[in-house]
């Protein structure tokens, strides 16, 4: 959680930064400090929700080391799965 903790702190200060990384994460503000403060662990979405929104800065298996993270960022990442596809269209292009 210090991870994230510390991303949060590196958002600008004027509220509006901090809701539009929780939307892009797929949850809320209220949720992550509520999480954070009461020690729970977030689902496994939103810890990759958070991956995803952080470009990686804070990764899924920070938020959530107790599970097994082999192959599952593969098939649900959003980030991993634009540079599949990414790759895959030049690769088109270059043919």
């Amino acid at each position: 959680m210090e991870k994230l903790r510390q991303y949060l702190r590196g958002l600008p200060r004027d509220g509006v930064s901090r809701y539009a990384f929780a939307a892009a994460a797929g949850t809320t503000m209220n949720y992550i400090r509520k999480t954070m403060s009461e020690g729970g662990a977030f689902g496994i979405e939103i810890c990759a929700g958070i991956e995803d929104a952080t470009d990686g800065a804070v990764m899924a298996s920070d938020l959530r080391p107790d599970l097994d993270w082999d192959g599952f960022a593969e098939r649900h990442c959003k980030r991993l799965q634009r540079a599949k596809l990414k790759a895959q269209r030049e690769a088109k292009k270059a043919a």
